[in-house]
């Protein structure tokens, strides 16, 4: 919270008692919610918030609720409502102690400022309903061979749920584990709702085995289990330790090494006697299709600083490749010598998550500088100039490749100033400024030691366009086409840097660097940017990718690529009146986006919104929707805006239950929930839950590794 503002506030004041009551909802003489009702004063016509924090002697934080509301100079009587199951699960008695304190606003600020505690009635935690819902024991796990190798696939935890009536839950598993190659963050699929009736369910998580191979962990594992119930929020959670498994059970990596492992050689191109490049050869098997970037890292002994880096990519289909790493010649010639060199190979599949991967390293003798290339030194320096920009300067690179000796550099300039000791000759230059300001690629010749000035150009926003396709009212399916155009340059040098360095960058060259690099694969989109009757569409599959762009690495030509990704859950809503949310970004420094929705074939609609979105029908059931930019903009932070739907569909209900869950609920309210994703991919993900509340409920009375094989 900001300390206190140059003028004087007024905050709530409270009176000195409150009524606290339990609450029936369904008539089971338990109660529902413990509601406190207490009186506040404001001397002003404002904005006040109110929170709430019960406890006990035993439990301090058990509870808490909060909400906001613009209010008139006066005296108003308000109502916290807590959950009583919590209560009941924690065993927690009262008398409890409600914390309670009042807010102000300014704008969208709110200040803290009044305080006042209560002490409740005697209640006993056994008068308050049981959660509805909670894990039973026992919890089991096993492996899982889904394709017949004779290797684990996941591991399968199983366990049950035992419900108290009909109740819609959201359940994951997530285990974090340590090996020797790093850490591993493994969560099961997640995000979907499912309808389980009064009574004992069994329940599965899958939980993927690859990471655990990749980073040699063994077991036994701990897995965390979680449990949220619609209209409670989370209600349970349990650990399981699994077997004692070994990570050489589990399946490998996409591509694996091939005995008898990396090699290396001198390539001698114009048959002088001397090595213009030192090649690493890589012998791979792959067992799924995809696109791969093998990284080789070096390092020299005698040289503290002697780390070089290369790499290659390339498309697979299942068989056996050699992939050729190439260092060049020149670069080694200007070395001292080192009578070790240290070589670490990395082959990972960059269109698979981040653990899709295999590592090996190795120590082998070193090369007298003699035997390489040579050529006069000529050094290439200058300084970096950002353009005028609310997001600050000095982050950057600059890239240096030469296609004609397959030479590359890259050095990430201190204070913008950069210096490449290389030879007479014509290079590639790229330089890029960390995504606030445009990247530039130029073509410099130089013929001694040569001082250069980059220039980076402005930001310009890339834009998206989406195309939301509600295919029934449990699924939707998404393409997004993004047109790159700050990162064309930077893309498109990086693609065929990666590549075979011939000054074009390919297709297939740009869609494996545009994979490698944004991350996208690895950490996925949790949901379709539609809500359809309260409940987010979890992302099931990426049906395809494509990235459109190639050519020469200076073409001014925008990179555009398109995912087509598709999301579905289990629960269907069903009748013919359906609410559909979708979630917009206002137009940004970083990007700006229009979105084309479509309802189900035959189905109409209005969609409206309260945000700064322009709506154009597009024929039924159909609207291309065009958020422009925010009313409170920021420098370094892009808000967003909804549209709503009130979408009819063609068929009507065949009967009064027909769609099983139109009208369980009523009163419709979001909340967050947060979930734990991998180390540097971190997600979150939106359930929107209901809450049910019947008309005229009763109040009762309170009652008391060197390796060359990959592993």
């Amino acid at each position: 919270m900001p300390t206190a503002p140059a003028r004087a506030l007024t905050f709530p004041q409270f009176g000195d008692s409150i009524h606290d009551y339990g609450i029936d909802l369904d008539g089971n003489h338990l109660y529902d919610e413990l509601r406190i009702d207490f009186t506040a004063t404001v001397q002003e016509n404002g904005t006040y918030g109110f929170e709430a924090q019960l406890g006990n002697e035993n439990f301090p934080y058990l509870l808490h609720d909060a909400f906001h509301k613009t209010l008139t100079a006066g005296t108003h009587t308000f109502t916290f409502a807590f959950l009583g199951p919590y209560l009941r699960k924690a065993g927690a008695d009262g008398p409890y102690v409600v914390r309670i304190r009042g807010l102000a606003y300014v704008g969208q600020v709110a200040w803290y400022g009044t305080e006042k505690s209560y002490a409740t009635s005697p209640y006993d935690a056994t008068s308050f309903d049981p959660p509805w819902a909670l894990f039973a024991d026992p919890i089991t796990d096993q492996g899982r061979d889904t394709n017949g190798d004779g290797l684990f696939d996941q591991i399968v935890v199983r366990t049950s749920i035992t419900a108290t009536k009909d109740v819609i839950v959201m359940a994951r598993a997530s285990m974090s584990v340590n090996g020797p190659d790093g850490w591993a963050d493994i969560d099961s699929p997640f995000g979907d709702s499912i309808h389980l009736p009064a009574g004992t369910s069994a329940i599965e998580f899958s939980l993927e085995s690859l990471p655990l191979f990749t980073v040699h962990a063994n077991g036994p594992y701990a897995v965390d289990l979680y449990l949220f119930v619609e209209g409670l929020g989370e209600i349970d959670y349990r650990t399981h330790q699994t077997q004692a498994y070994a990570y050489s059970q589990f399946r490998r990596p996409s591509a694996d090494f091939r005995t008898p492992g990396p090699s290396v050689a001198l390539v001698d191109s114009d048959g002088n006697g001397l090595a213009d490049f030192f090649v690493v050869h890589v012998p791979l098997r792959v067992t799924e299709a995809g696109d791969f970037v093998v990284y080789v890292n070096l390092w020299l002994s005698a040289n503290a600083g002697g780390l070089f880096q290369s790499a290659h990519g390339a498309h697979f289909e299942p068989g056996d490749y050699t992939v050729d790493v190439p260092f060049s010649g020149i670069a080694f010639s200007r070395q001292p010598f080192s009578a070790n060199w240290t070589l670490e190979v990395i082959a990972k599949r960059v269109d698979s998550t981040d653990y899709d991967r295999n590592r090996t390293a190795w120590l082998a003798p070193g090369y007298d500088p003699s035997l390489f290339e040579s050529r006069p030194v000529a050094y290439l320096s200058g300084g970096i100039s950002w353009p005028a920009s609310p997001y600050g300067s000095g982050c950057g690179s600059v890239a240096l490749m030469d296609p004609s000796t397959k030479f590359a550099a890259e050095q990430f300039p201190n204070y913008g100033l950069f210096s490449f000791p290389v030879y007479p000759g014509t290079f590639l230059v790229l330089v890029s400024g960390c995504g606030a300001a445009g990247a530039r690629t130029s073509r410099v010749t130089i013929s001694g030691d040569t001082a250069l000035g980059l220039a980076l150009g402005n930001s310009t926003p890339n834009s998206n366009e989406i195309d939301a396709n509600v295919t029934s009212w449990n699924s939707t399916r998404r393409t997004i086409r993004s047109t790159l155009i700050n990162d064309a340059a930077e893309l498109r040098f990086h693609a065929d840097m990666y590549g075979n360095r011939d000054g074009f960058a390919d297709s297939t060259e740009l869609r494996i660097i545009r994979a490698a690099e944004s991350g996208y694969f690895q950490r996925g989109p949790p949901y379709s940017q539609l809500v359809i009757d309260g409940r987010g569409m979890p992302f099931r599959s990426s049906v395809s990718y494509q990235v459109d762009g190639a050519g020469d690495v200076l073409s001014p030509a925008n990179v555009t690529e398109t995912h087509v990704e598709d999301y579905w859950s289990h629960l269907e809503s069903g009748g013919s009146r359906h609410n559909v949310t979708v979630e917009l970004s206002y137009d940004g420094p970083f990007g700006y986006s229009r979105v084309t929705i479509h309802l189900p074939a035959g189905a109409t609609g209005t969609a409206t919104s309260n945000g700064n979105v322009t709506i154009v029908p597009l024929g039924l059931g159909g609207w291309m929707l065009d958020p422009g930019t925010s009313p409170n903009p920021t420098p370094s932070q892009v808000d967003g805006t909804t549209v709503y739907i009130d979408a009819l569909a063609p068929v009507p209900p065949e009967g009064p239950s027909a769609g099983g869950l139109v009208g369980f609920v009523s009163d419709q309210i979001s909340w967050i929930l947060a979930s734990v994703a991998a180390a540097a991919i971190a997600i979150g993900a939106i359930w929107w839950i209901r809450r049910w509340r019947p008309p005229g409920a009763a109040q009762l009375a309170p009652i008391e590794e060197p390796r060359h094989d990959g592993t």
